[in-house]
C-alpha cells in the first residue's frame, strides 16, 4: 500500500544530509535543513523536537508530524552534529550565532 504523498520517504540531499530511509514530511526536511545550514530557527515544533523534547512537540506537531516524531528524532540523532541539538539552550545558541 503506498502511503499518502505528504508521508513518503523522501531524499534530498544538502550539506550531506539525506532524508532517505527516514520517514519525515517534506516540510519539515526543509526546516531542518534550513536550521542546520542557514541556523533559521525551526518554529515551536522543530524546536522541542531539535531540544528533544518530544512531549512538546507532539502537542505542537501538525498531523503529518504527529505520525512521524520517532522518525524525526531519529533522523536529528543520526545525521545533526550534536552541539546544534538535544536541549533548547544548544538549539537557541545555534540559532543566534549567526
Amino acid at each position: 500500500m503506498e502511503q499518502p504523498h505528504e508521508l513518503q520517504t523522501y531524499k534530498i540531499l544538502a550539506g550531506g544530509f539525506s532524508f532517505e530511509g527516514y520517514l519525515v514530511p517534506e516540510h519539515t526536511q526543509g526546516a531542518l535543513l534550513r536550521y542546520f545550514e542557514n541556523r533559521f530557527s525551526p518554529g515551536s515544533f522543530g524546536t522541542a523536537m531539535l531540544a528533544g523534547d518530544l512531549k512538546t512537540a507532539e502537542m505542537r506537531a501538525d498531523h503529518w508530524n504527529k505520525k512521524c516524531i520517532k522518525e524525526i528524532d531519529r533522523w536529528i540523532k543520526e545525521q545533526l552534529p550534536e552541539e546544534c541539538h538535544g536541549s533548547y539552550e544548544k538549539v537557541h545558541a545555534w540559532c543566534n550565532q549567526r
